[in-house]
């Protein structure tokens, strides 16, 4: 980071580094979170309608399958989507940086 960095000031040089540590980090737990959420609110309008699921499981079998499948779901586009923010900063650090 320190040679893609040299042009800049110290303070734009902190910004870049809070930025990238930031995504560095990122769980992506709100996504997943958003994920869940919307997945749970369709299981909830469908057992609204009466839900009976044909393959012989329970509605409550039923709503943790989708309770875990969501979540992992969208914990895993989480970690893609900020992997893919990270890799599009770092080159954009590159640019501007001009190395």
């Amino acid at each position: 980071m320190e040679r893609a960095t040299g042009g800049l000031g110290i303070q734009e040089r902190e910004l870049w580094r809070l930025k990238i540590e930031h995504l560095r980090t990122d769980c992506g737990c709100e996504v997943g979170s958003a994920v869940t959420l919307a997945a749970l609110l369709a299981f909830g309008l469908y057992l609204a309608q009466g839900g009976g699921f044909a393959s012989g499981l329970s509605n409550l079998e039923l709503g943790i399958a989708v309770l875990l499948t969501s979540a992992a779901t969208g914990k895993l586009l989480g970690l893609l989507v900020n992997r893919i923010r990270l890799e599009r900063t770092l080159r954009a650090l590159e640019r501007v940086g001009g190395t």
